[in-house]
């Protein structure tokens, strides 16, 4: 759930966004919108409004500002004319050995079912962690004869390759932000996701808690830490990473019960919650039965929902509380952008898709400490 789709009486700016969204479901083409002080006009609203109605559609890939030329409101799907008979490619996360982990399956559904209605095809490229030889992937689009990539949560590590490859064809990053790349992205909203998870841990007597993820030098892991941040500053409080934000990249992950349990957690006996950045850090987690037996009693849990299994399968028979969203959309919307591109149109760099918080049984106020 966003901005705009957790509102009940709505204030005016919210009302704006539902308005112009609506009006993109009939449209063929993109639609010029009149200048600011006209739609103010029009609205009979003040500028200031106007502007952040504008600032939410333009992060949801809903607008796009053409320098000279004016804002133009974007079709709900795009164009499918000139996509027919292209082949593009997938590349999926480099930890993904095949197509059956959940979250690579989601999202590319998503992807697959627009290029059926669109009569063009996809062309699976997998490319390793550390793979360094951009003339061996050049080789590989030139064969496929590839129209442009689209790349599933590529990591650091393939940056470079990335950037160099983004030269050659038009690229669309799935679920990171690569800012220093200026590349295209889909993403989550994990602004978003971190205030939906702060209102709910608060709520429930967690004014601290700590968040268990990745590097901040790993976009993903920084979209997480700048996310906490962003909603503990909004309560007026701070968040200290340098204590509760946990990178357990260095750490074995079998070992991440133990480290929770019997270090992080009894040096910082304030925080009796968690925030998984990633779902897949269940796994280890559930394994331990003295975890599990810990949970929700002594200590809570909350996870967002990007991960090899679906999150029903984590914990059978209970529900854990978590943030999730639809990366079958996502996918969807990332084709949608790439095609964009090798047509030479106009495409939002950065799109956030809305997210919801589901309230399961793992989250309750804390009685005693473990």
């Amino acid at each position: 759930m966003n901005e705009v789709d957790n509102l009940g009486d709505a204030p005016r700016y919210v009302e704006i966004v539902r308005q112009l969204e609506a009006r993109r479901a009939v449209l063929t083409e993109p639609l010029k919108l009149p200048c600011e002080q006209q739609m103010a006009a029009d609205y009979k609203i003040a500028r200031d409004t106007l502007r952040r109605a504008m600032v939410l559609l333009e992060q949801r890939g809903a607008v796009t500002r053409r320098r000279g030329r004016g804002t133009f409101l974007r079709p709900l799907h795009a164009r499918p004319s000139s996509a027919k008979g292209s082949t593009v490619g997938f590349i999926p996360p480099w930890w993904a050995n095949s197509l059956n982990a959940w979250y690579t399956a989601t999202v590319f559904d998503g992807i697959s079912r627009w290029t059926d209605e669109n009569d063009c095809r996809l062309s699976i490229l997998q490319v390793e962690r550390h793979e360094d030889d951009e003339h061996k992937v050049l080789e590989k689009l030139a064969t496929r004869d590839l129209a442009g990539l689209l790349w599933i949560h590529p990591v650091p590590e393939q940056g470079p390759l990335l950037a160099a490859v983004a030269r050659h064809v038009p690229c669309v990053v799935v679920g990171r932000e690569y800012q220093d790349i200026n590349l295209h992205a889909v993403l989550p909203d994990y602004q978003q996701a971190a205030y939906l998870l702060d209102e709910h841990l608060v709520a429930n007597g967690h004014p601290t808690y700590s968040v268990v993820g990745r590097s901040a030098a790993d976009p993903y892991g920084q979209s997480w830490l700048t996310a906490t941040r962003e909603a503990y500053r909004r309560r007026a409080a701070f968040f200290d990473d340098q204590d509760y934000f946990l990178n357990i990249t260095p750490f074995d992950r079998q070992r991440l019960p133990e480290l929770l349990l019997d270090f992080h957690l009894q040096n910082h006996p304030d925080s009796r919650a968690l925030v998984l950045s990633s779902s897949s850090y269940l796994i280890p987690l559930l394994a331990s039965e003295r975890f599990r037996n810990a949970v929700p009693q002594q200590l809570s849990i909350a996870a967002f929902d990007y991960g090899i299994q679906a999150m029903p399968t984590y914990w059978p028979g209970k529900t854990i509380t978590h943030v999730t969203c639809n990366w079958n959309d996502i996918g969807r919307k990332a084709i949608e952008v790439l095609f964009s591109l090798i047509q030479g149109d106009d495409a939002p760099r950065l799109i956030r898709q809305p997210v919801s918080i589901v309230q399961g049984e793992t989250v309750q106020t804390p009685n005693r400490v473990i």
